[in-house]
């Protein structure tokens, strides 16, 4: 049930992520919808900053993928509409990477830098595993641990008094709020 799971966030994050990342095809100039023909993608209008958040937006992308499939192997699932989509937005990424080398060098300029550092697999890995680790003070001492029952069968368990207070025998006289 948790791969299920696991696989339904897939296929969502993919859905969305596929609807903004076809928005920055269609802004490249590239023909998104209605049978693709030879010719009928548009001029690439980006500016270099453009085409900068774009290839960083790919190196991401490419992060997110990588990780699905790792993950798909590793719980040794198969979902073919995951690994079609996967499939199809990397042929997306690969035909836009070359459209952004080519609108920077027609620009005549080099790709600007990063706007933040980008964040591979194994790092996140790694900084989530040492989260979860516990810390000194969470390690509870070696005492013995004490039982929640009740210690004795006159005194009501674990519930304050409550039934002794119905009861009439306990806190309260007769548990009428006296």
């Amino acid at each position: 049930a948790d791969h299920a799971k696991e696989l339904a966030n897939f296929t969502e994050a993919l859905n969305e992520h596929k609807l903004a990342f076809l928005d920055f095809a269609q802004r490249s100039g590239m023909q998104m919808s209605g049978k693709r023909k030879a010719g009928g993608d548009s001029p690439d209008i980006r500016s270099f900053i453009e085409c900068g958040l774009s290839e960083e937006v790919i190196e991401c992308s490419r992060e997110l993928f990588s990780f699905i499939k790792d993950r798909m192997k590793e719980i040794k699932a198969r979902d073919t509409r995951i690994e079609k989509t996967v499939e199809l937005l990397e042929n997306v990424l690969t035909e836009l990477h070359e459209r952004n080398l080519a609108t920077l060098e027609s620009l005549q300029v080099k790709r600007p830098e990063r706007s933040r550092k980008l964040r591979i697999n194994s790092e996140l890995k790694k900084e989530a595993q040492e989260k979860m680790k516990p810390k000194e003070e969470e390690i509870p001492p070696d005492e013995p641990v004490l039982s929640a029952g009740p210690s004795s069968i006159t005194s009501g368990g674990g519930r304050g008094g409550l039934l002794d207070a119905l009861s009439g025998r306990g806190r309260g006289d007769g548990g009428r709020g006296n």
